[in-house]
């Protein structure tokens, strides 16, 4: 990747994406609109350094979250770190299911908010692209643990999984406005009250809602409405249901930034991907290492607490159980190891960077801990449950391929492979069922924990390996 060299390239370029084949760069597309006027700006400031464009295009930013233009500089500049961004997540995280295009347009869309991404910026401590790295990370983090699943869920079930305050802002994000967006508010209060699933417990497939459902559903929603909204049938109430569901599917899928006005630039390649990037990317791997190094030194029980409650989602209360402990004592002993890690990792800030962190900057910081804890205790045992699906299941990997990887239903997963339905559930099953008594036995194994004393370990262990077949696909039977 050629390394930007001039203010008016750095702040009117953009990586080229290719989504198909999810490759980023190394060419770049210049916006002829933004280079227009960096052109023009800068005949009035000619020697003007990068640091002072920086700032410019952010306090313009920062004053008016409605300039584009400045959003649209900042972003170009900005490029760079959300491609090595992008490269350090995949590095750190197992088994994610989106692409690194989609990941990369992620951080690209969280990079054109400035207002919200520098929101606690002090120019006097740090670099804008030192800075942005953690709240990039952070936003692309939050978009994998978000509601991606529900892409999976049919129409029914997305609409009883959502909540209210994500479909509020789906609905938004589409455009719509008073009196549309409480229509569709109250005709999915109302469905929420009344569509009751024949199938119980959680289910990604549920049936639509039949003619009877409609009609009462519709009758509570014109017991309910206020003016100007207008009375409706069971017909209004389902085409208002079916725009909740499209705006919340739309709002899901990853949206690229438009470079319409882009022309196509020939870029060098150089041997290093992100030598663009040399300073911020050895202060990200200080970081990550520093944390990994106060990490280790977390003495037992608290690093099995840390292991079971991040890599596993025990509850508080079960780690009660198998420690012998109050939920309270628990509950303290992970905030002090979380407390522990930020501690260092604060005081590595001020002596290395000069940085005095504030109250938001530590809890932001707090955060990414806590995400990076979940990643890295994950990915131990999704490695382990890997292993076992390549070593010892490697004749189910064409059927796990196609229930999970291509979100087949058995029926069709049965026609695919010739064989009866009933056959395909009996091996996800087996799948399951081998899997859970992997994961058990190894956690028992390495922790040195006897399980049997909580009943609902088994419970979490599932779910866990079901968030495993989920993922994996994408890592492991493709």
């Amino acid at each position: 990747m050629r390394k930007r060299k001039h203010p008016i390239e750095m702040f009117s370029t953009f990586l080229k994406v290719d989504e198909p084949s999810d490759s980023i760069g190394p060419a770049w597309l210049t916006d002829s609109r933004l280079k227009q006027n960096m052109t023009r700006m800068s005949l009035a400031e000619p020697d003007a350094p990068e640091e002072y464009w920086t700032l410019y295009w952010l306090r313009e930013a920062l004053k008016d979250p409605q300039n584009t233009q400045a959003r649209s500089h900042l972003s170009a500049y900005l490029e760079e770190v959300c491609y090595w961004t992008t490269l350090k997540v995949f590095q750190e995280v197992a088994n994610i299911s989106q692409s690194r295009a989609d990941c990369f347009f992620i951080a690209r869309a969280a990079a054109a908010n400035p207002a919200k991404l520098f929101k606690n910026y002090d120019g006097v401590r740090s670099s804008l692209k030192t800075f942005a790295q953690f709240p990039l990370k952070t936003a692309i983090l939050e978009e994998i643990r978000a509601g991606r699943e529900l892409l999976k869920y049919s129409d029914p079930a997305l609409l009883r999984a959502v909540t209210r305050k994500t479909l509020k802002e789906a609905l938004q994000k589409a455009g719509l406005r008073e009196p549309e967006l409480s229509g569709c508010l109250l005709a999915w209060q109302c469905f929420k009250e009344i569509y009751v699933p024949a199938t119980e417990g959680r289910s990604r497939q549920l049936k639509s809602p039949d003619e009877t459902q409609l009609a009462a559903m519709a009758e509570g929603y014109n017991q309910l409405r206020k003016h100007p909204l207008a009375a409706a049938d069971s017909q209004s109430v389902k085409k208002l249901l079916d725009q909740c569901v499209q705006s919340v599917r739309d709002s899901l899928r990853i949206s690229t930034v438009s470079l319409d006005n882009c022309l196509f630039e020939p870029a060098l390649a150089s041997d290093d991907p992100i030598d663009a990037l040399d300073e911020p990317a050895k202060e990200w791997q200080q970081i990550h290492s520093i944390i990994s190094d106060a990490l280790a030194k977390v003495q037992d029980p608290n690093q099995t607490l840390l292991k079971l409650w991040h890599g596993l989602a025990f509850r508080q209360s079960e780690l009660g159980q198998i420690f012998g402990q109050k939920q309270y004592q628990i509950s303290r002993q992970i905030s002090r190891s979380q407390q522990s890690l930020l501690t260092v990792l604060a005081e590595w800030s001020a002596s290395t960077l000069g940085i005095k962190l504030s109250s938001d900057q530590l809890k932001e910081m707090a955060n990414q801990i806590e995400a990076w804890l979940d990643s890295h205790f994950q990915s131990f045992y999704f490695d382990v449950l890997k292993t076992a699906v390549q070593t010892e299941l490697p004749a189910e990997i064409e059927l796990l391929r196609l229930y999970y990887g291509q979100d087949l239903k058995p029926q069709d997963v049965a026609r695919e492979l010739q064989i009866a339905e009933s056959v395909v559930n009996q091996r996800l099953g087996r799948v399951k069922q081998h899997l859970l008594a992997q994961l058990r036995s190894h956690v028992q194994t390495t922790l040195g924990l006897d399980l049997s004393s909580v009943s609902s370990a088994d419970k979490r262990l599932s779910a866990f390996v079901d968030t495993f077949l989920e993922k994996a696909p994408y890592a492991v039977f493709e």
